[in-house]
């Protein structure tokens, strides 16, 4: 079940004693929900895991689905047999058959090779051919933004967060963290921000660096 950004906002809004969207309109508490899940997509990639059947192109090197944004596994192809495909050290695979990459087309893959230093690309093997190979992809996924609520209640927003239900609270801590920290009129503020980030960064199991503004609200 899909975490629905109104849940979110509420909760946020919550957090800020100001449920009815007097100080921190949903208008205003979206805006720090994106930068969220922004954030937390930018440490734990994972957190918008998705797997997919990905259609490859003929050859051996293959670019990631433009929704996509970290390659996490190629498990299995996803017709005939669903064979497993497994990872292999491309530079071992060049040392025992230089020329693989001008191998004829095949519609079974067995192997796949990914550098982390060209994140968008990993190579097949034996190459794909032209039509008739399917394989699954497990990657990481760009957050959407959610969208813009039309008023100030939570209430007026619609659609889900991106991130994995799972994620949800540590989602509420950031964001709220984040609405606290263009909000310096009460001396707890930047207190009980740090308070919530850290929550959220246990919840992670990793040091969030913001990307959100730090500005006093207007």
């Amino acid at each position: 079940m899909a975490t629905t950004s109104a849940y979110i906002i509420r909760e946020v809004q919550r957090n800020l004693n100001d449920l009815n969207g007097d100080r921190y309109p949903a208008t205003d508490v979206a805006g720090f929900v994106n930068r969220a899940q922004r954030d937390i997509h930018s440490v734990r990639p994972d957190v918008t895991a998705s797997n997919f059947t990905f259609i490859p192109v003929a050859g051996a090197k293959q670019a990631l689905p433009q929704e996509a944004s970290v390659l996490i596994d190629v498990p299995a192809n996803a017709e005939g047999n669903q064979r497993r495909i497994t990872k292999v050290d491309m530079e071992m695979l060049d040392a025992s058959e230089p020329n693989w990459r001008s191998k004829q087309g095949a519609i079974e893959i067995k192997h796949f090779m990914h550098d982390q230093r060209v994140p968008r690309s990993f190579w097949l093997y034996p190459p794909a051919a032209a039509t008739g190979v399917s394989v699954e992809l497990e990657a990481s996924l760009y957050p959407i933004d959610i969208t813009q609520p039309t008023g100030a209640a939570s209430s007026t927003a619609t659609g889900n967060i991106s991130l994995r239900d799972e994620w949800a609270t540590a989602l509420i801590f950031v964001s709220t963290s984040y609405a606290m920290l263009t909000d310096l009129e009460g001396e707890a503020n930047p207190s009980l921000a740090s308070s919530y980030l850290a929550r959220a960064e246990q919840l992670l199991g990793v040091q969030l660096q913001s990307s959100a503004a730090v500005a006093p609200k207007n």
